[in-house]
């Protein structure tokens, strides 16, 4: 747990966080007789009006006494102006570089740490952790932490996979020689939540090497001028992917494969949809079958049957469109990869387009079987779209000369918006997002917010980051540091 006070009284913050909605909670909802609340709010018969005592039991007082002491570290949490501090100096801004981006940096987000090669992966609770950052120091600004930190080697930034952020984060401060370290097996991965699940599922599904962490993205590091409170214009950036999620259409030239691995991709993502699609058949079926089983009534028994064999003969069409897909995508696993030509990429999306499913649709005349392409399938529209997107981003570092000018030009204007809103931060005062680490005055380590380029996503679109005591980092005791999601 996380000890420490405000004018001069040791308190337990971790406790203060934890109870507060159980507070909540007492004063809202009446307590059972017994419980200790319930004599300290008086709760008598069916009221819940505070009744009149003369006296206050044990299990009253304590009760009383608890309650108080919430109420006060709050009021000081949210009371406490840390004041213009010197280890709040020279605030760094860490921009992530575009995919592609000539410029260099020995600092980035994301991607795999450098370690030493004596160093084992770092645990916690007995799991790999995941890795966050690491930073060349000697590219940070010259009096960062008004000069309290080194400024050799890097600081490799480490968040638990299962546990507490504030107790189970790490920061290392590493010299000498490192060597490039893959990652081990992690129960759970960054994308946990993110709007790219499905298509790195998607992906997964077909073989594709699907890795538990985003890319690696090089950040440009400069003097952070104004506030380092980080906030997304979430307006802005949601009408630019609003913009792309209308009229995103792979037949399109801005949006349709541009090489072997993308068309194999965008196969996949078809896919996908279908497999969603048939397991929403699949439960709506399970629920027809026991619906009939149950119903005695013969009108509704017909109206049951009727729509059993309506979603077989779709699911049949579902099948057959599924077996179709995996011979296109068993075809282009056959070709090496390389860049596709106008000529080819129009036959692909020909014959893909002539792939159809059956389904029932309800139009002004009534309900009518309505044939589409798998590439209009709603299910599969969004998983495409992100597997499109994910992919650009590999090419554009890999293979840049395979992207047309629009889309390159579209999705950087997309990426520098991002860039723009999403950037990390280091040093500078603490704000009020992470109210409870605020409190403790401590050094500002590092702050990284969810970020639609860098594909990764903290708490409720959040940030995650990193804290410690000026003392402690004076005294280069890193194991002192600690994490925090902005709440």
């Amino acid at each position: 747990m996380m000890i420490f006070g405000i004018q001069g009284t040791p308190r337990n913050w971790t406790l203060v966080q934890q109870s507060l909605p159980l507070v909540i909670l007492a004063l809202v909802f009446r307590p059972r007789r017994g419980h200790p609340m319930y004599d300290l709010m008086g709760m008598q018969g069916s009221t819940r009006r505070p009744a009149r005592r003369s006296e206050d039991t044990p299990e009253a007082k304590e009760a009383k006494t608890f309650l108080a002491g919430v109420i006060e570290q709050n009021l000081a949490v949210l009371a406490h102006e840390p004041g213009d501090l010197a280890h709040h100096a020279a605030p760094a801004k860490l921009v992530p570089l575009l995919p592609g981006a000539k410029e260099r940096s020995r600092s980035w987000i994301g991607g795999a740490p450098m370690l030493p090669e004596d160093m084992e992966w770092p645990q916690v609770n007995g799991l790999p952790m995941l890795f966050v950052a690491q930073i060349a120091l000697d590219e940070l600004p010259e009096g960062i932490w008004g000069g309290l930190g080194p400024r050799d080697g890097w600081l490799a930034f480490f968040m638990p996979s299962e546990g507490r952020v504030d107790d189970d984060s790490r920061v290392f401060h590493l010299t000498g020689s490192l060597a490039s370290r893959d990652w081990p097996d992690v129960p759970h991965s960054f994308y946990f939540g993110t709007s790219g699940d499905k298509a790195r599922e998607a992906l997964a599904a077909m073989g594709f090497p699907v890795a538990p962490h985003p890319p690696r993205f090089p950040v440009a590091i400069r003097r952070h001028e104004g506030s380092t409170e980080t906030r997304r214009s979430v307006k802005s950036d949601d009408n630019q992917r609003f913009a792309i999620q209308e009229d995103y259409d792979p037949r399109s030239l801005m949006y349709r494969p541009f090489d072997i691995i993308s068309a194999r991709g965008f196969v996949a993502s078809l896919l996908s949809g279908q497999h969603q699609a048939l397991r929403s058949l699949g439960r709506r079926t399970e629920r027809s079958e026991r619906n009939l089983q149950k119903s005695e009534n013969a009108e509704d028994q017909a109206k049951m049957r009727l729509s059993l064999t309506n979603d077989q003969q779709e699911c049949a069409t579902r099948d057959a469109a599924v077996s179709a897909l995996e011979d296109v995508y068993n075809r282009l696993l056959a070709r090496p990869d390389g860049a596709l030509d106008t000529g080819a990429t129009d036959a692909l999306i020909a014959e893909l387009d002539e792939i159809k499913v059956r389904q029932l649709k309800r139009t002004d005349s009534g309900i009518e079987w309505k044939s589409h392409s798998v590439i209009d399938e709603f299910w599969a529209r969004p998983v495409s779209r992100d597997v499109f997107e994910m992919q650009l981003q590999e090419a554009m570092r890999m293979h840049p000369d395979r992207i047309s000018d629009a889309t390159r030009a579209r999705y950087e204007r997309l990426w520098r918006f991002d860039q723009e809103h999403q950037y990390a931060t280091m040093g500078g005062p603490v704000h009020n997002g992470f109210i409870y680490s605020r409190a403790r005055n401590p050094a500002f380590l590092l702050e990284v917010s969810s970020s639609d380029l860098v594909g990764w996503m903290f708490g409720d679109v959040a940030s995650f980051g990193m804290f410690i005591d000026p003392k402690d980092m004076k005294a280069g005791r890193w194991d002192k540091a600690w994490g925090d999601i902005l709440n």
